[in-house]
């Protein structure tokens, strides 16, 4: 008994090779990646079949071959795609992870700029608060040889050069508060505000309680202000009255208005004495802060506006005339600076300027350049 097949034969081998080749992951991926290519490919396949089912299997393994070289191709350049792709990928990596090395050696050099600026005042700072130990020490020993109405006199002067230096305490915190000292150490802040408010406590306690209190406040005030400069975003703040031509341009550029300038530990001071004249900006102090302005340049620059009341003034009056000389100093500024303003009513004088005797018979205008 003979049993026949049904339907027409299984393709060669030349023919199941392309086929699964076709049929593979890879010649799948270049599907996607080389559409026109798997397309020819697969037409070529189509007519290498239809060429063995007609028997002519000369065109058969032609188109076969043909249809295997376009797939190897198409193979090739989805391969060649994806390893375009991984090495622009690997190149791209690579720009940044050189940017951010740059980045982290800028972030270095500037910290370790932050940083080293930051122990040269400590190490400064560290031997003056041995010095300010050493000098109360030598004073307890001295006033403890004097009689009692010498005792009473040296004690009153020492009480005014505490109030003032409590008062400079004041004036730092002001400036380091005009650059942003709450943002940028907050913790410090509090701690220096702290120590001022326990001092202002004391005022009028005997000289060894508030003495070791307003040194203490004052050391912490100065370091609130240098550790703002140089927490300072983008880059540290320096004092510009540590530069020397700085100060010289606005010496001559106000030179003539009446104004006093120095270099301060806070900054730049321009001191103006009796700003007001019946309520208004004098004119020669109106001149000055026109000079002001123009040795600023371009840019905003943060100034620090203090003011005094006139001498012999009481009370809340001294309050009101100390607050309208710094609202008229901030009139007159307007938008060409950055001003922060204090008015201190007839608290004392903090850094050399005019009214050195006390006799201004209209207060005292300060501004403080903070950084140019």
């Amino acid at each position: 008994m003979t049993i026949s097949r049904c339907g027409p034969p299984p393709p060669p081998a030349y023919i199941t090779d392309v086929q699964a080749l076709a049929d593979s992951q890879e010649a799948q991926k270049a599907k996607d990646r080389a559409p026109e290519l798997y397309a020819k490919a697969r037409d070529a396949l189509d007519q290498a079949i239809a060429a063995h089912v007609g028997d002519d299997e000369t065109l058969a393994r032609s188109k076969a071959l043909e249809a295997s070289i376009v797939l190897k191709t198409a193979i090739a350049g989805a391969r060649q795609k994806v390893a375009g792709a991984r090495i622009l990928a690997a190149q791209d990596r690579i720009a940044r992870a050189g940017e951010d090395l740059e980045r982290m050696r800028s972030l270095r050099l500037d910290a370790e700029q932050r940083f080293l600026s930051l122990v040269a005042f400590h190490d400064e700072q560290s031997d003056l608060a041995t010095n300010l130990q050493s000098r109360f020490e030598a004073d307890q020993q001295k006033v403890a040889k004097l009689d009692p109405a010498e005792i009473a006199a040296w004690e009153k002067v020492e009480q005014d050069r505490l109030a003032r230096v409590l008062q400079g305490a004041r004036c730092f915190v002001a400036a380091a508060e005009a650059l942003g000292c709450a943002a940028l150490v907050p913790s410090e802040t509090g701690d220096t505000l702290s120590a001022i408010g326990n001092a202002g406590k004391a005022l009028g306690d005997d000289w060894k309680i508030l003495r070791p209190l307003v040194d203490d406040a004052a050391l912490r005030a100065e370091r609130l202000l240098v550790h703002t400069r140089a927490m300072s975003q983008p880059a540290p703040l320096d004092n510009p009255a540590s530069d020397t031509k700085a100060v010289e341009r606005f010496i001559t550029a106000l030179k003539g208005t009446g104004a006093m300038v120095s270099a301060t530990r806070m900054g730049i001071l321009v001191s103006i004495e009796d700003p007001l004249i019946e309520g208004q900006l004098s004119p020669s102090s109106v001149a000055v802060i026109v000079a002001l302005d123009s040795a600023l340049g371009d840019g905003i620059h943060p100034v620090l506006v203090q003011s005094w009341a006139p001498s012999g003034c009481a009370g809340s009056d001294c309050d009101a005339k100390s607050e309208d000389i710094a609202e008229a100093a901030l009139t007159a500024l307007g938008t060409t600076v950055k001003a922060t303003a204090r008015s201190w009513g007839n608290a004392p004088f903090s850094d050399p300027g005019h009214c050195l005797s006390g006799s201004c018979t209209a207060g005292r205008l300060d501004i403080v350049i903070l950084a140019l």
